[in-house]
């Protein structure tokens, strides 16, 4: 738990902070499909559920990265 949690507080790289983003837009635009559901095909909002799940765990993987973490004794 403590090494999560130091990894949520360290820096995180440029690339993985690109990364979180794309993972917030992606789950965004999968809720705004999954929203908009009367108006789009029926297999639309099913694809924006996935988007969302999606997002959420890009999101997450990147936020736990970072740059260096020393081992904790």
């Amino acid at each position: 738990m403590q090494e999560i949690l130091h990894r949520l507080k360290a820096p995180t790289p440029a690339f993985w902070k690109k990364v979180r983003r794309f993972g917030l837009f992606l789950g965004s635009a999968g809720t705004a499909m999954a929203a908009a559901a009367p108006v789009l095909p029926p297999w639309l909002p099913i694809a924006g559920g996935y988007c969302v799940v999606a997002g959420g765990v890009v999101v997450a993987l990147a936020s736990l990265t970072c740059e260096d973490t020393p081992t904790l004794n």
